[in-house]
């Protein structure tokens, strides 16, 4: 700012100041614009510019709770690749598991055994003291029962099939699977492939949220609202699009 104000800054007209202003602050990261523009209201005479720089402030501040909401404690290309022995150490003993993508694939009717071996292993080894599943179903009885069912597979009584009204990213779901468990957010983690779903409805909650890279096929609705596409806008700006391309 100081730099500026020594420079021809003063005597450029508002409107010059207001556009040069929106490009610089493309080139910020977030909270360095968030800074930079509320500096940068001292600078204009004009109430509406000073409002227009407001607003922006205003947004960036929403933009920036969003983007603590949408990332991830760890990204990892499979459930199998979390280092169980590592979050207990850290008081993580809990887990709220995804099923579609996370656990199986979309249309899949088993977990798959490395999923199912990498759980078994870190139970047996004292590092998962209960698991969860907590899926969107929206609505179906046979849908509620593959959720049942891959909980019995998975050796364990605890599932949270999440109705329309209820589904993630709505914290509920995951409280009652903490309720299920007798867990606290402090030691449970919650893991899934989506960021707007599973990381979002954890980190609502303060869980530790794992994000892994999904297996295959979106359900038909997350292809409808492009969410995947939002998803990976979403991991450019956290810095992560490497490993979602890898």
């Amino acid at each position: 700012m100081s730099r500026l104000r020594q420079s021809g800054w003063p005597q450029l007209a508002e409107e010059s100041k207001f556009n040069a202003c929106c490009v610089l602050t493309c080139t910020l990261t977030h909270n360095a614009a968030l800074t930079f523009m509320n500096e940068l209201c001292q600078c204009f005479r004009s109430l509406t510019y000073k409002h227009c720089i407001r607003a922006r402030c205003l947004r960036l501040n929403h933009l920036l709770m969003d983007l603590q909401l949408l990332t991830p404690k760890l990204y990892l290309p499979t459930l199998a690749d979390i280092d169980f022995a590592a979050l207990a150490s850290q008081g993580i003993f809990y887990y709220c598991l995804d099923l579609d993508n996370t656990l199986a694939p979309r249309t899949g009717q088993h977990p798959l055994p490395q999923q199912a071996e990498a759980l078994y292993k870190a139970r047996e080894a004292g590092y998962i003291r209960a698991i969860c599943l907590v899926s969107n179903i929206i609505c179906g009885e046979a849908r509620r029962q593959r959720v049942a069912r891959f909980a019995a597979e998975l050796d364990t009584p605890y599932y949270v099939a999440a109705s329309f009204w209820e589904r993630k990213p709505s914290p509920k779901p995951f409280r009652l699977a903490m309720q299920m468990m007798n867990s606290q957010p402090s030691n449970t983690a919650c893991v899934g492939d989506q960021l707007f779903t599973d990381i979002v409805g954890g980190n609502k909650l303060g869980l530790y949220s794992i994000l892994v890279k999904p297996m295959g096929d979106d359900h038909w609705t997350t292809r409808l609202t492009r969410r995947r596409c939002r998803e990976k806008k979403v991991l450019q700006r956290l810095g992560l699009e490497h490993l979602s391309a890898d």
